[in-house]
């Protein structure tokens, strides 16, 4: 079972926007991060999970 929480909410956001090749830039932006570190974290382990479902 999943627990919900705020996080939860804005990684499964950030994914989703991810998914759709949406730009980091606004990605960055529409997450309210400062810096785009986070969002090429997050991407990167997109990537990871999903070469794994492959």
């Amino acid at each position: 079972m999943v627990k919900l929480s705020p996080h939860w909410f804005r990684h499964t956001f950030v994914t989703s926007l991810l998914e759709q090749d949406v730009p980091l830039a606004v990605v960055k932006d529409l997450a309210g991060h400062d810096d785009i570190s986070v969002e090429i974290y997050t991407l990167n382990e997109f990537r990871r999970t999903e070469c794994m479902t492959i």
